[in-house]
């Protein structure tokens, strides 16, 4: 779990990461809104995973 944590997407500790370092690429700091917009569309896209995932193995063992 702590592992998939540092990945670098955004919503994850990893994302906080890649944003830091894209920073430091860009030499310039992002605005606090467009970092809070890349974590709030990185956090929907995962909760949007967990669920297609969730609907899909309920699918596969015949649930629903």
């Amino acid at each position: 779990v702590g592992a998939f944590n540092v990945l670098p997407l955004p919503g994850l500790d990893g994302g906080h990461i890649l944003v830091s370092v894209i920073e430091r690429i860009a030499r310039r700091n992002f605005a606090n809104a467009t970092k809070n917009i890349i974590q709030l569309v990185g956090f929907g896209a995962l909760i949007l995973l967990v669920i297609v995932i969730t609907f899909k193995d309920l699918f596969r063992f015949g649930i629903i």
